[in-house]
């Protein structure tokens, strides 16, 4: 690939990181882009007399989509992959982190990054409600991560030209690619039935075939189709919540639950449908969704689409235990 090439390309990539992060909640499906990294392997970076420095991380998580300051550390115990790249150039290393304490990342095998100066592009992934390591890039001709789930908070990060010229900690500020749909559980008419609690709740979740989580832009390519799997959804309270991947779908979300009302010793089961707000689950946006029950129905009342935060609408932190 000539330079002239080589360096157009990258132009592309930077472009399309930024509009990502300025444009609005919805994703092109299709971010195939002819990204020009030249291996899969780590290139040997040829230090001839020239020093290296110490690079450390840390790891903020904006609480909404639009990119304000509004941040908070990403929690102990979660793990984060960064993906380093000489600038304009080819990929250097992959490293794997842990936060031991909030916000702060420690490298995984003891080893600080070690690198000359010069100017560096990291992309970083991560996965905010659960312990446990992100998909994985293993072709940077794409840097398109996968497999991807439902119910997975998915994390990214990207500086795309971060000058080296000594031992530094670099703060990686990290965005929602994934929707949060929440739903309030409320009865009717209070003087008629009381909701004592729901026992299980289950809500239609978008397709995972042939997604992916692009590296460069942070962006998941759109579900146009509903899973033949419904999701397990949280319960606190009177909410049922899940993490959905992005999705474009004409139709409705089936959302069934079970819930022991007015004091009875047996669960009622319900079904309602959901509608999506201009036939979309959005990246980084939170809906919360009201619906009406009685002894004998459910029907929907409202939503409203919010910005995603660290907790649910009620401040309560989202929960680690699915339902029953």
């Amino acid at each position: 690939m000539n330079k002239l090439k080589y360096i157009i390309n990258r132009c592309v990539i930077l472009c399309i990181v930024i509009l990502s992060s300025c444009g609005d909640n919805h994703i092109i499906n299709d971010i195939y882009v002819d990204y020009p990294f030249s291996n899969n392997d780590s290139t040997s970076i040829s230090n001839g007399s020239k020093q290296t420095y110490r690079v450390s991380f840390t790891a903020m998580v904006d609480e909404v989509v639009t990119k304000t300051t509004n941040t908070t550390p990403l929690q102990a115990s979660r793990y984060v992959t960064i993906y380093t790249f000489i600038y304009m150039n080819d990929y250097v290393t992959t490293k794997s982190y842990q936060t031991a304490q909030a916000g702060l990342l420690s490298p995984v095998d003891g080893d600080i990054l070690s690198i000359p100066d010069g100017s560096y592009e990291f992309y970083a992934l991560s996965v905010g409600n659960k312990p446990v390591y992100p998909p994985t890039v293993t072709d940077f001709s794409t840097g398109f991560a996968t497999p991807l789930s439902n119910g997975i908070d998915y994390l990214s990060a990207q500086l795309t030209n971060e000058s080296i010229s000594g031992n530094t900690t670099i703060p990686l500020t990290f965005s929602h690619a994934c929707s949060q749909i929440m739903i309030k559980i409320v009865p009717e008419d209070a003087s008629l039935t009381t909701l004592d609690s729901i026992t299980s709740a289950t809500i239609s979740a978008p397709s995972t075939t042939s997604l992916f989580l692009s590296l460069f832009t942070g962006r998941i390519s759109q579900s146009r189709a509903l899973s033949s799997t419904a999701e397990t959804m949280y319960i606190s309270g009177d909410t049922c919540h899940q993490i959905l991947l992005p999705l474009t779908y004409t139709g409705d979300l089936t959302m069934n639950f079970s819930a022991i009302i007015n004091g009875e010793k047996e669960a009622r089961d319900y079904s309602v449908k959901i509608p999506l707000v201009d036939d979309t689950l959005a990246a980084g946006s939170s809906y919360l969704y009201e619906i009406f029950i009685t002894s004998s129905s459910v029907n929907f009342n409202s939503v409203n689409v919010k910005d995603w935060t660290e907790v649910n609408e009620t401040g309560t932190p989202i929960s680690s235990t699915v339902s029953n």
